[in-house]
This record gives structure tokens, C-alpha cells and sequence, in this order.
């Protein structure tokens, strides 16, 4: 029902088909994502919680957590995969006809 909500905005929908609902308690909804992902959904959750809000008719908050990454298999190597092939710059893509000029490390926050 969010993502009905979300046809205007093809970066709020592109968001959302991102993110897993992992449980509700208590009015709080419990989201997973990619760990680049869930820090665009932070950053954009008070929009999530108004889309999210109006699809349940009842307010919600949401906790939006990095998904836990599978471990590689022994004796394998983990590859980076290019920015190019990222679900977000892929649907940007071919979405809105972006292209990618350049990628640069993101600062991350500091771990509490």
C-alpha cells in the first residue's frame, strides 16, 4: 500500500521498493536495507513515516536498520561491485536518464 503512495515521486518509490518490512511492534515498523540504502531512508524518514502513516491510517514510526550481509562462503573473495551496477544509480539510470559522472567515498558518521 506505501508504494500506491509513492507515484509521484520516482525517488520516494525507488526508496521504498528498497526497503524490507521486517516486523511492526507497537507502532513502530521495523525496516531493513542495504547499508547505502538505509542512510538515504534515514535521511528521508520523515517522509517515509507521513507515506507509511497515511497507508495504515494510524500514526508510524519507523526504525530503518542496515540489513545484515550474508558472510562469503570459505575460501572465497568478496568483489566490490561499480557504483554503475548499485540498484539506486542502475534505476536512476533508466529511470530518469542520469548518468554517472563520478563516485566518491562517502564520510561516514562516527559509531556510537
Amino acid at each position: 500500500m506505501v508504494r500506491s503512495l509513492t507515484e509521484g515521486s520516482r525517488v520516494m518509490g525507488a526508496l521504498v521498493e528498497q526497503l524490507t518490512l521486517e516486523r511492526v511492534e507497537g507502532g513502530v515498523a521495523v525496516l531493513t536495507a542495504d547499508p547505502s540504502v538505509a542512510v538515504t531512508a534515514r535521511s528521508r524518514a520523515a517522509e517515509l513515516e507521513q507515506l507509511a502513516s497515511r497507508a495504515w491510517q494510524a500514526r508510524v514510526t519507523l526504525r530503518i536498520v542496515d540489513a545484515e550481509a550474508p558472510a562469503p562462503p570459505a575460501g572465497e573473495e568478496t568483489t566490490r561491485v561499480s557504483m554503475s551496477e548499485h540498484p539506486l544509480v542502475r534505476l536512476a539510470v533508466d529511470e530518469l536518464g542520469a548518468r554517472l559522472i563520478a563516485v566518491q567515498p562517502r564520510a561516514r558518521p562516527p559509531r556510537e
